[in-house]
């Protein structure tokens, strides 16, 4: 799981990072790309308050996680992590706990893995259902394209090209146009 380095820090992915901690009831967040060897780089990330946050750059071990799992093979994954689980070690200690919940998805453009949203949460939370999936998915989804981006791929769509997307989601699905257009405003703040 080699890639390019990692993208320079941008707002657009803390805030994609936040968005997905707040809106899945999360404790923490965070998105990593592919960094050398194995390793994944936190590109961004976030914490409620109280817990402690991972730094920009922190290196994660991509071959024993659920995170590079999803890298791997651009599949989400939503699971209880237990001590003992040998892919649970790097969320778990993020987390500071022994067990709990996890939510990852890749950060897919152009059909490519650029790398992963994770959102961990205590065991007292529950597990994450298909709204949370759906909703982080999204957000991955946007996130993968900031990261191309930054990475100097394609350009982002045009207004036009947007608004003919958000368009068609409106007609053609008026549940997720709305939760889509919450989420454009959040990124786009007041």
């Amino acid at each position: 799981m080699t890639g390019p380095p990692p993208p320079p820090h941008s707002q657009t992915l803390q805030t994609v990072v936040q968005l997905a901690v707040s809106s899945a009831a999360g404790e923490l967040g965070w998105l990593a790309v592919p960094g050398p060897g194995d390793d994944l780089v936190v590109a961004a990330a976030t914490a409620v308050q109280g817990v402690p946050t991972l730094p920009f750059g922190h290196r994660l071990d991509g071959a024993h996680s659920y995170g590079g799992f999803v890298v791997e093979t651009s599949q989400p994954v939503a699971l209880q992590l237990r001590s003992g689980d040998d892919r649970a070690v790097s969320e778990l200690a993020a987390l500071g706990a022994s067990s709990g919940q996890l939510l990852a998805v890749p950060c897919v453009h152009d059909d490519d893995c650029l790398g992963v949203l994770e959102v961990v949460a205590g065991e007292d939370r529950g597990r994450f259902d298909l709204d949370d999936l759906e909703l982080i998915t999204l957000l991955g989804s946007v996130a993968g394209a900031a990261i191309d981006e930054r990475l100097g791929g394609s350009a982002p769509p045009s207004a036009e090209q947007l608004g003919a997307a958000l368009a068609q989601l409106a007609a053609s699905d008026p549940g997720r146009f709305a939760t889509v257009s919450r989420l454009v405003a959040a990124v786009l703040g007041p």
